[in-house]
């Protein structure tokens, strides 16, 4: 039946049934495997009646192992046109029939990127149990596990990338410290100067009419904050200490059982992250967080920024030296 025409416009009715879009990120020629790829109708009508933020898109979904796709939910009011178009009609008015089908309120957008894609091996894929379970069937994690100890080196990680959207990362530009001497003179201490900085504080100084008393002030975003008991090092100016200081090397204890097993630590890597260093330990030997900070100066420094920023590094090791310490960087 044709839609009535008055003034010119085709009017239509638009019934209040709701409608949920999804725009599905490949193009779709088989509608069955493009509901497949969505977890079919229902992860569908779950994600329909609860409403969920989010929707995934399974490139590859014969492989339980693939990463997907994310859709998130965004509101985009409209309704879906059913646009037919009848074969063999001779009459331009019955050519072409329009009927409104629904009102959509919402719609799943895949805008993202897809994670880095690992084609699982076969044997890992027919390892793994996916079959369904009754709701009162017990079910062992560790048994349903047993199958995959001989694939653990081939399953892939949960995800590659923590992100889906492009970003720019770009590394922190170092500020110059700028320091007032006896005379009220700002004097740079690095080749690179803020400008504005060192304005501001020449104003200050001139305005003053002598040194401005130190003050207390919030770490510059980027640089570390220096730790109790330790030697500090600046990335881009100091040389490579040698030794720990005076005050520190005083506390050494040559026979202590961690001071040995940290220093068995440094001579197999000259770099470590405090994390990386307790959870090498055995449990025996390490008794608090304070025994481990206490002991870590007496073996290595840190530097303050740079790739290596907050690693503890051996004394007399530079690895802005050694192309090797690249694969220690955080």
């Amino acid at each position: 039946m044709a839609a009535p025409v008055e003034d010119g416009a085709v009017r239509l009715r638009v019934p209040s049934r709701p409608l949920l879009a999804v725009e599905h990120p490949c193009y779709v020629v088989n509608a069955e495997r493009g509901m497949r790829m969505l977890g079919g109708l229902p992860a569908i009508a779950r994600a329909s009646a609860s409403n969920s933020d989010c929707m995934e898109c399974f490139l590859r979904p014969d492989d339980p192992l693939s990463h997907p796709l994310f859709g998130v939910l965004a509101p985009t009011p409209g309704f879906l046109l059913k646009v037919t178009r009848r074969p063999g009609s001779t009459t331009a008015g019955e050519a072409i029939t329009a009927e409104v089908i629904g009102t959509v309120a919402s719609s799943y957008r895949f805008e993202g990127l897809a994670d880095y894609q690992y084609v699982s091996d076969g044997a890992v894929r027919a390892a793994l149990d996916v079959s369904p379970r009754a709701a009162n069937e017990p079910f062992d994690l560790v048994e349903s596990l047993r199958p995959l100890e001989a694939h653990a080196l081939r399953i892939p990680p949960a995800l590659f990338s923590m992100y889906d959207t492009p970003l720019e990362y770009l590394p922190r530009s170092q500020r110059a410290n700028v320091r007032v001497g006896t005379q009220g003179a700002p004097e740079a201490s690095s080749a690179v100067t803020s400008a504005p900085h060192a304005k501001a504080a020449s104003t200050r100084a001139a305005g003053a009419g002598g040194p401005i008393p130190p003050r207390r002030r919030r770490a510059q975003a980027g640089r570390a904050v220096p730790m109790h008991f330790g030697q500090r090092v600046e990335f881009g100016t100091d040389p490579t200490p040698l030794a720990p200081p005076e005050a520190i090397a005083r506390t050494i204890d040559p026979h202590d059982e961690l001071f040995v097993a940290m220093k068995a630590k440094f001579a197999l890597r000259p770099i470590w992250s405090r994390q990386a260093l307790r959870a090498s330990l055995p449990s025996a030997l390490y008794l608090t967080e304070e025994r481990l900070r206490f002991r870590l100066p007496q073996l290595a420094y840190y530097f303050a920024s740079g790739p290596w920023r907050m690693c503890w590094i051996a004394f007399g090791y530079d690895p802005r030296a050694s192309p090797d310490a690249r694969i220690y960087q955080l």
